[in-house]
Parts: C-alpha cells; structure tokens; sequence
C-alpha cells in the first residue's frame, strides 16, 4: 500500500477553509488519468503536505508511501523550493529550449548533473515527466541505429509487470496487460519477457525457481531472434528444429552475465555463417 492512515480525527477535528461537496463539484469538470467512475465515486482530497505526509480535507494523515508518484523524493512542504520557483516565475516562467535556444537555470543544471552522475552519463535532455521520458529514451536509441544504418535494430524489450507510463509508447512497453486494451495501438517490435517477480508466481516447472525461469525466457527470446525455425511445424508437418548448439540448452556455457552469454551464442552460431558469406 501506498498510502498509509496514521491519523483519523474524525470529520470535526479538522477546520478547513475548502468545503467538500463545492470541491467535488469542481472535479466534474477535471479527467483525471486511469479514471473509472466507480473507482472516482468518493474520492480523497488532499489539501497539505509535511515531509512524508499528507493531509486529506477532512484532516486525517497519511504516510505518502509513493511519494505521490515517485517524484516527491524530498518530501512535501519545502518552502525553500518554493522560494526559488517563485523568484524565477517572477523573472521568465517558460520559454522553450529548442535548438537555437538555451536559458541560464536549464545549462546550469545540466552542467551540475554531469558532474554528480558517473561515468559518461555527461548530457541530459530534461522532460515532463516518466512517460515521456521513456518515450524519448526509445525514439532515442532507435534514431541512433538509424543513423548508423542498422535499420533493422528497432526492437524495445521490457519486462513482464513492468509499468513505464501511458503514453502511446510508453504504454506499449508497460508490461501489464490492464493497461493496453481501448487504445488500438499494438506497435509491433516491442517485446515482453519474464520478469524476476515472485509474488503470484506460478510455474511451470515445480522445480524452477521465479528468477531461472525469467532468465530461461530471455534465451527462448535469444533463439527466436536467431533462429530459422521459429516454428518448424508450419514449415513441415510435424516436424522439429535439429538439435544444434542453439537449441541444446544443456551444452550452453555458463555465464553469470547475460550479455556475455549471448556474445557467447552470437559465436558460435550465425557468426561463421555470416563472416564466410561476407568473405
């Protein structure tokens, strides 16, 4: 749970200047993301924030677990940042960073940010929020291997359970099913895998345990992207792909890492094949 009571004065322990039934009024007017109408019937109003907690208008007190949603990692209720935004709305509230333009506050910050992150981590490109960042981050690395001619290398792994936002292909590298019907969006070459989770596992193989599984479900990926026989039955009736060092798992050598291992695959597969057809 995300949200914790910690304190229940009862609806006369608490002096408000908002009044309840005015506020819900005002919220007909608001969408608000994920909404369901039976979940939104009586919602929470949250009116003040101290450190890790928060104050509902009724006046109960809740231990913000989540920090709202992870992006209040320095609490609630700083009024020295306050301070600051206000001295800087008061100069320029906004103004572009595209190419051609740059503002004091943003360059600063980037600096200041390369020289706490490590190793080449040196550039940032600053956002609104998670979704567009994961947004960015994808038509980053596939604008990359365009530019370097690799075509073909467009494809966005993630996890099972995995929640990277809602916005189109954000909400397409989510990981949970819940979130994808009612959008008509299934952008191809994004690709979920096992995810290490125990909670609710149920496997297969009783003698597997949660994280073996989600790595042998990386290798099945691994085959599928290499192989010619993604399913040889379509090819010839009832049929199978040979045994080879592909797909005999047990003659795989045994890497902690699973780059490595797939290096190690890449080696000793299409590798040869592909430097004898290029000689």
């Amino acid at each position: 749970m995300s949200i914790i009571l910690i304190n229940n004065p009862g609806r006369s322990g608490y002096m408000t200047d908002w009044d309840r039934d005015q506020v819900l009024q005002d919220d007909t007017y608001l969408i608000h993301p994920l909404q369901h109408p039976q979940d939104h019937s009586n919602p929470v109003i949250y009116v003040k924030g101290e450190g890790s907690t928060v104050t509902d208008i009724e006046g109960h007190t809740y231990i913000d677990g989540l920090s709202s949603l992870w992006n209040v990692q320095i609490g609630h209720g700083r009024r020295e940042l306050g301070e600051v935004a206000a001295r800087q709305i008061s100069e320029l509230g906004y103004f572009s960073c595209y190419a051609g333009v740059t503002l004091i506050p943003a360059a600063q910050l980037a600096r200041r940010l390369s020289e706490l992150a490590p190793g080449h981590l040196n550039y940032t490109f600053f956002t609104s929020g998670g979704a567009v960042s994961n947004d960015s981050a994808i038509k980053t690395a596939r604008f990359y291997w365009q530019a370097q001619g690799k075509t073909k290398k467009v494809k966005i792994i993630s996890r099972d359970h995995a929640y990277h936002g809602v916005t189109m292909g954000a909400m397409n590298a989510t990981g949970i099913s819940s979130y994808w019907p009612g959008f008509a969006s299934n952008l191809p070459d994004f690709i979920h895998v096992d995810a290490p989770y125990p909670y609710h596992y149920n496997p297969q193989d009783t003698d597997m345990e949660c994280g073996e599984a989600a790595a042998k479900s990386l290798e099945d990926m691994y085959c599928q992207f290499v192989s010619h026989w993604r399913d040889p039955t379509n090819v010839v009736l009832n049929s199978k792909e040979p045994k080879t060092t592909l797909t005999d798992v047990n003659n795989w050598v045994c890497f902690e890492n699973f780059t490595q291992r797939m290096m190690f695959l890449d080696t000793i597969n299409y590798l040869p094949d592909d430097i004898l057809v290029k000689v």
